[in-house]
């Protein structure tokens, strides 16, 4: 027979040990629970899904773009609580929120609904006027070759053009050096200038198409958008979607060795950067004159 004794020292480091073992466990699970990555699905009032919607963290390289169905990742480790992730896409109010107040939240999961924008319509006062052809931008494609996309989702790239008079824009066209994906998904933006740098987007559509061109001008027919450019813009690229079946196929587009004032960003809200080249790129459109 055998006797057991009570020792209330045991019970004692027993209890304490047992606190501090959910302690260190209930840490380790709020850690993960705000996580390294953010997912979420992104809709509009109606409840449909929104793709390929910019989102980012502001004046930073980390950002990304919703996919086809609306849903989205994105990898928030390491930053400060003051920073602010935006969601952004042509046609909807920006939806912003503040870093420290996402991770208060304790949650992996955060589904977005946008606000559509009021559509912005734009006066302009024609008197006895006439419309001529405008060409834009380079004649022929430049020598060299720029590798921007990788076929990374949100690589961006404009290039700024100065007007004279207003113009109806028609069609932008751009060089490819050599494409080795099998097709890629693209999307055009225009941006008002300021100080030679992109500022607030003109277009109120979502303008996006897809190329399978290997080599050559790629052309957009931008007349249904019915565009009116007053002064002078930038007009960019961007990356959304690649079909690559070889693995790692970076596109390649034609640059010249003039500084055409280019930037490239490699994600919607990262800070534009002006690369010394000229791009290929090349705008027709109705120009509006006075009698």
């Amino acid at each position: 027979m055998h006797s057991s004794i009570f020792n209330p020292g045991e019970t004692h480091l027993t209890l304490l040990f047992m606190k501090v073992f959910l302690a260190i466990f209930t840490l380790l699970l709020s850690l993960p629970a705000f996580g390294q990555k953010l997912y979420g699905e992104i809709k509009d009032e109606n409840a449909n899904p929104v793709p390929y919607v910019n989102i980012g963290i502001v004046d930073l390289d980390r950002g990304t773009i919703s996919n086809q169905s609306g849903h989205y990742e994105i990898d928030i480790s390491g930053l400060d609580d003051e920073e602010i992730l935006r969601f952004s896409m042509i046609g909807f109010e920006n939806t912003e929120f503040n870093i420290g107040k996402l991770k208060s939240q304790n949650s992996t999961s955060l589904n977005i609904t946008l606000k559509e924008k009021p559509i912005e319509l734009k006066e302009i006062e024609v008197k006895a006027t006439k419309g001529t052809p405008l060409i834009l931008g380079v004649k022929k494609p430049g020598n060299f070759s720029w590798i921007w996309s990788d076929a990374n989702k949100g690589d961006e790239i404009g290039m700024l053009f100065r007007v004279k008079n207003p113009f109806y824009l028609d069609k932008f066209s751009f060089h490819i050096k050599r494409n080795s994906c099998d097709s890629i998904y693209y999307r055009v933006k225009i941006y008002d200038e300021e100080n030679e740098l992109p500022i607030k987007i003109i277009n109120q559509e979502d303008i996006r198409f897809l190329s399978t061109l290997k080599k050559g001008w790629e052309t957009v027919d931008m007349s249904a958008y019915n565009i009116l450019i007053e002064s002078d813009f930038i007009i960019s690229l961007e990356t959304l979607d690649s079909c690559c079946s070889d693995g790692y196929t970076p596109s390649r587009l034609s640059i010249g060795s003039d500084f055409g004032l280019t930037y490239s960003r490699p994600s919607s809200m990262a800070p534009w950067l002006e690369i010394g080249n000229e791009m290929s790129f090349r705008i027709e459109g109705i120009e509006i004159l006075d009698d």
